[in-house]
């Protein structure tokens, strides 16, 4: 490969890698709007983005994630009232998201997957341009797992209930998605049925069975959280309403399985410890519990192997 070759296809490389960050960053700027509208019993999917202070709606060219609040310097173009700084921190933040998960989960060839023999064609062009659609599947279903609780941290934080029918809606596609694309299973419900036997892993009663064990075992880890915290000294006011934790535990262990739920409740339990040791844990809210999650996909492959077979 010539010099200019090389230039070309390692800028073909990072053209691809700022989409997928682009692409976090459009899913981040949803979320704002899913966070703010959905408790609230507004419509996400019509209405325009108003200015907070004059109501007036906000130009396309000046709605562009993270770049549109800096061109405006934080306030609307049309009456200078401050537009909270929030929106793009978390485009940002999703946009970060899907680029370390890009780097951990896709390219690498899913080296961050446990049970999974890694790809060994990795990189850019083995993975996206010549699509590992099983790969790719697995990237964009985390990545909504990840979006998802993203969303419903921002809604704790605001001090909203979540809605009952977005929990109803994530529980039921994460139960049935395995079933549609049983692929997306990487660790059986029980050592019983064998891992790397497609007709035995990801066969419909194993999906199914998949499912199920991972929503009751994830809504039991998110009760004894809750019961946990309760027997804490951790104020009323920070308490994080049980009904949330049992869905949002219960929502990770149908897309992860009921083991990645138990170790999201471990990392869970020590970043909420450690947060509290390290100041009086208020000014953290919810946010460990993203945290947790993201330490624990991050380190997924890492920890499995010390797990005892379950």
């Amino acid at each position: 490969m010539t010099l200019p070759q090389h230039i070309g296809f390692r800028c073909g490389e990072a053209f691809v890698t700022l989409c997928f960050f682009i692409l976090g960053a459009n899913i981040g700027s949803f979320l704002n709007v899913v966070a703010w509208r959905l408790p609230q019993g507004r419509s996400i999917v019509s209405g325009d983005s108003c200015c907070p202070g004059c109501g007036k709606s906000i130009s396309r060219r000046d709605n562009v994630p993270i770049l549109g609040w800096l061109w405006l310097g934080g306030r609307c173009r049309s009456c200078q009232s401050a537009i909270s700084s929030r929106y793009p921190k978390v485009e940002a933040l999703t946009g970060g998201i899907f680029l370390l998960f890009y780097f951990l989960q896709l390219i690498s060839g899913g080296a961050a997957l446990p049970l999974r023999t890694i790809n060994l064609y990795r990189g850019v062009l083995w993975t996206v341009m010549f699509a590992k659609w099983d790969l790719i599947g697995l990237y964009l279903y985390h990545c909504f797992m990840l979006a998802t609780v993203l969303a419903a941290v921002l809604m704790i934080h605001d001090r909203f209930r979540l809605p009952r029918r977005l929990q109803l809606f994530t529980l039921t596609l994460a139960a049935i998605c395995p079933l549609l694309f049983p692929t997306l299973i990487l660790i059986p419900a029980f050592p019983a049925i064998p891992t790397g036997s497609y007709s035995a892993t990801h066969a419909p009663p194993a999906c199914l069975l998949f499912s199920l064990a991972g929503l009751t075992g994830g809504a039991a880890a998110g009760q004894l959280f809750s019961w946990f915290s309760q027997r804490t000294r951790m104020p009323s006011e920070q308490r994080l309403p049980a009904g949330d934790l049992k869905w949002m535990f219960a929502f990770v262990g149908a897309v992860l399985g009921w083991q990645s739920a138990a170790t999201f409740l471990v990392f869970a339990l020590a970043l909420l410890l450690f947060c509290r040791w390290l100041t009086d844990g208020s000014r953290w809210g919810p946010a460990w519990l993203l945290a947790a999650l993201l330490l624990h996909h991050a380190t997924w492959r890492l920890h499995w192997i010390w797990i005892p077979t379950m």
